[in-house]
């Protein structure tokens, strides 16, 4: 609930426009100085919804406030595990959200890069490997974060290319 100040010589009414459902205003009408109480229900979706209150009174300008209440946030990803084989590739990570995200990587500083670094609202991120000739397995996390909601963790792995060559000694005398 928050308060509306009115400062009035004259009779005055309220009209709320949107709303309907999840804002209540008390009182709707009166006369000189008031106080009006403007009490919005929870908003468990994640859309922002907004009304406009309208103080009128008898041959005055119309006064006007705008109340926005915002959804819940989210944040979903498309998936938890990328795969790449040797030959590297980019794959794509399609985030679902309302709010500002970042992107940060644990692991994959010479293997991986990641773009945009950050977003809003829907987006897409692409993650690239390169190619490798060695029979190393590569490990990353890309964690994808928004302020007070669970992190989104990816897990990205790069099997090695299988070939390698095995030396019975590295000396000879």
């Amino acid at each position: 609930t928050q308060k509306i100040s009115i400062t009035s010589n004259t009779d005055w009414s309220i009209i709320v426009n949107g709303g309907d459902d999840w804002l209540t205003v008390t009182p709707t009408e009166g006369k000189n100085n008031d106080e009006v109480s403007v009490t919005a229900k929870e908003n468990t979706g994640c859309a922002t919804r907004t009304a406009t209150i309208t103080i009128k009174a008898d041959g005055l300008d119309d006064q006007v406030v705008c109340i926005t209440q915002n959804g819940y946030g989210y944040l979903n990803v498309s998936t938890t595990s990328l795969t790449y084989n040797p030959s590297g590739s980019t794959q794509k990570i399609e985030v679902a959200s309302n709010v500002d995200w970042t992107v940060t990587v644990v692991g994959g500083d010479d293997w991986l890069t990641v773009s945009p670094m950050s977003g809003k609202n829907n987006g897409e991120v692409s993650v690239t490997v390169k190619a490798r000739r060695d029979n190393t397995t590569h490990n990353a996390t890309i964690i994808i974060k928004a302020s007070g909601l669970a992190d989104q963790k990816i897990n990205a792995w790069q099997s090695g290319d299988g070939h390698y060559v095995l030396l019975s000694t590295n000396s000879l005398r």
